[in-house]
């Protein structure tokens, strides 16, 4: 709603980080304020959370699993409650218009194969060359859909999952090579409209991190710890444990952490391909 950076802001080669800006520190500020005003669930900062369950229930009314998580909830919610699946368009802060999605990468991580002799490593690119097999194939019915009767059963050309379907297909596995993505909901085709229409309300405008394929070692061995400790102080602030001047004391903290050294290692790196 902010249109806060994704991850970075570049200007002129120069970056500036997401937490560095002043409508980062204004998200935070209302946060805290939600949170005063009893709008956020009261358990959402417990170490473990169960969103999908709170969602299905009706204890929360936003989460932001997304497309990840559309398929889990049509089997979960039951339409007889009211039950039903939307994706949010933010407006803007201030009002006149959409806000701004940040876009994602355009991949879920990345897989390395542990050095091995030749044969060994073309067995194991053939196996995750089946695991690419793209959408509609055989390959992509079993690894998604697993067994015919037992893992699902077809329903006018599509796979329903089963109740032991559920669990035998929910496995990382699956995550170790994949098909590229589409919008397909099994017994549902108005789903995919609903989320077909929003795509081409919101990706058009969307942030794109300026620092993407670029790779920084100190992010690498430092990232996860500073951006947990930065997590941790927001956290305080919103709950209302810590002042919102804490928030620069976080901000410090994080750039001699680590924050400092990424952004010099990024930055560099954009010099060199002239960005």
């Amino acid at each position: 709603m902010l249109q806060t950076p994704n991850g970075w802001k570049n200007e002129g080669g120069k970056l500036t980080n997401t937490i560095e800006t002043e409508e980062y520190a204004k998200s935070i500020d209302t946060a805290r304020q939600f949170w005063k005003e009893g709008l956020i669930y009261p358990d959402a900062f417990q170490p473990s959370v169960d969103i999908k369950t709170w969602f299905v229930a009706g204890n929360i009314c936003t989460d932001p699993t997304g497309y990840a998580g559309w398929a889990r909830y049509r089997q979960q919610g039951d339409p007889k409650t009211g039950f039903k699946l939307n994706l949010l368009t933010n407006p803007k802060y201030d009002g006149g218009g959409l806000g701004q999605i940040r876009l994602g990468s355009g991949s879920y991580g990345i897989v390395s194969l542990k050095k091995a002799d030749t044969k060994r490593i073309k067995e194991l690119l053939r196996i995750l060359d089946w695991m690419a097999a793209p959408f509609g194939s055989e390959e992509y019915l079993f690894r998604l859909y697993g067994l015919e009767g037992r893992d699902h059963t077809m329903s006018n050309g599509d796979p329903r999952l089963t109740k032991t379907g559920i669990s035998e297909t929910t496995i990382p596995i699956r995550y170790i090579a994949d098909a590229p993505p589409v919008s397909y909901e099994p017994g549902t085709p108005d789903d995919v409209k609903v989320e077909h229409g929003y795509q081409m309300k919101v990706v058009p405008d969307g942030i794109q991190n300026p620092t993407l394929g670029l790779f920084s070692d100190a992010n690498a061995t430092k990232g996860a710890t500073i951006a947990k400790n930065m997590t941790s102080a927001t956290d305080d602030i919103i709950q209302g444990r810590k002042p919102m001047s804490h928030l620069g004391e976080a901000i410090k903290a994080w750039r001699s952490g680590g924050g400092d050294q990424i952004r010099k290692e990024l930055q560099d790196q954009l010099q060199k391909r002239g960005s």
